[in-house]
């Protein structure tokens, strides 16, 4: 007898060395996940803040070039505007260069009418000129002949009267005609005049015409020049601006993979953070179960009175695990049950609420001396349930009797209480509890059946 007693004592150091290592094993590797997370989380800060830099500098860049791309646009629209001025002008230099060769061929016919009719009254002055000169030659000669008859005969120059009747006749007849000659010369003379100051002026008109006729070409000439170097100007702002709308294009491309690569570097961060959490949580956890199981493990070597199980438990996110080993010290409650199968699990976990982490004790004043030790020691408050001390109602036998719904069952019967003695203290925490296979059932059991049930469901779907 003493030798199993020494080799359950011998069995449960063991257990309890091999749990402690086991969770310093599970606190330093909690302690390198953290070290790991914390290590990826200072990196992807750091590629972080390089892609927010580069982001920002992406930015400025296309506000640059977007603020070149306006002011080209707003240069061309500008060159646009005097290119259709010039369009304009050359349309207005084109249109008065017609009018001025529309008005220089009227000149020219004109000069070239007066030229010929000019030419032909100089032909006609020179003819009249040149018989005035004969007749006034013959007047002379005639003159000399009769001045020198009269020398000669020596006689006077009295002339009889049929002499002087023809000398008056014919000095009539002269008189008549050179005033007719000089009356159309004088009227030639004032035609030439008016004609000469009339192609006078349209020479003048003439030459002013081709001056501006010059002025206006050399004008045409300039604006075309000025139109070809703005037209080479828009073309080569068109391939600045498509090249900028490239740029633009790319630079949003990459920035646009920026924002997506800050994403997942958030959402990886928000992981890694989550997951900083998650391991301060459990090594929080772990350590709070070390600390629970180190406060059991010492008011069993402290306190003994309850015969109860020990429990190593594993916690997984909907149920727990139990393997037990038979000692006679201090337990939890959930370390002395056990479900009957495992789809009870979170129905029970639910039942047994905050006594599932209960110590199970046999007296009120072992409750009270581990109280106490807790208090001296500033061990968090812990639940104790005291054998002696708890008010236990009575099954209700007929909630055994239900049959429909099928696989209605008390949630005690559910469980296997192991020792015995903790049975008081699980129907304590269950009570009157149903367990049911689904809502339907649930419902049926807890509003349908008369008087009203706690029930806890579970549904196997």
């Amino acid at each position: 007898m003493y030798t199993i007693i020494e080799h359950a004592e011998k069995w449960t150091k063991y257990c309890h060395l091999s749990s402690v290592v086991k969770k310093g094993v599970v606190l330093s590797v909690l302690s390198k996940r953290t070290e790991l997370h914390l290590f990826r989380l200072y990196y992807n800060e750091v590629d972080t803040k390089h892609i927010r830099e580069e982001l920002k500098l992406r930015e400025e860049q296309i506000e640059k070039e977007n603020s070149h791309r306006q002011n080209l646009e707003e240069e061309i629209r500008e060159k646009r505007r005097e290119l259709g001025k010039l369009h304009r002008d050359q349309a207005g230099i084109e249109q008065d260069i017609k009018k001025c060769l529309r008005l220089n061929l009227f000149p020219r016919k004109s000069l070239e009418n007066a030229r010929q009719l000019h030419s032909s009254h100089r032909q006609e002055m020179d003819q009249l000129s040149a018989e005035y000169a004969r007749i006034l030659e013959l007047k002379e000669e005639y003159e000399r002949q009769q001045n020198k008859k009269s020398q000669e005969q020596g006689r006077s120059l009295e002339l009889e009267d049929s002499q002087l009747a023809e000398y008056h006749r014919l000095k009539q007849k002269v008189a008549e005609h050179t005033s007719h000659l000089s009356a159309q010369l004088d009227s030639l003379s004032r035609e030439y005049d008016e004609q000469k100051d009339l192609s006078d002026g349209l020479e003048r008109r003439k030459e002013e015409i081709e001056n501006s006729l010059r002025l206006k070409q050399t004008e045409m000439n300039d604006n075309q020049k000025r139109l070809q170097k703005l037209t080479e100007f828009i073309e080569s702002s068109h391939r600045s601006i498509a090249e900028l709308t490239e740029t633009e294009k790319s630079i949003s491309e990459e920035v646009e993979m920026a924002a997506r690569r800050i994403e997942e570097i958030n959402a990886e961060l928000e992981s890694v953070i989550c997951q900083i959490g998650e391991a301060k949580v459990e090594r929080h956890e772990s350590s709070r179960a070390a600390k629970k199981q180190e406060l059991i493990e010492n008011l069993k070597r402290l306190f003994a009175g309850v015969v109860s199980k020990q429990c190593y438990n594993r916690r997984n996110s909907h149920f727990f695990l139990f393997t037990f080993v038979t000692c006679q010290k201090h337990g939890r409650l959930m370390e002395m049950c056990q479900p009957s199968h495992r789809r009870y699990q979170i129905a029970i976990t639910k039942v047994l609420g905050k006594y599932m982490d209960g110590i199970v004790c046999d007296s009120e004043k072992t409750a009270k001396d581990c109280i106490q030790y807790m208090k001296d020691q500033r061990i968090e408050p812990e639940t104790f349930l005291p054998l002696d001390f708890l008010d236990v109602k009575p099954v209700d036998e007929k909630l055994r009797e239900i049959n429909d719904p099928p696989n209605v069952h008390l949630v005690i019967d559910v469980i296997t209480c192991d020792p015995v003695i903790a049975k008081k203290a699980l129907q304590f925490a269950c009570g009157n509890a149903l367990v049911c296979e689904t809502v339907e059932h649930a419902r049926y059991v807890a509003y349908s059946m008369g008087e009203r049930k706690k029930v806890i469901f579970y549904c196997v779907e």
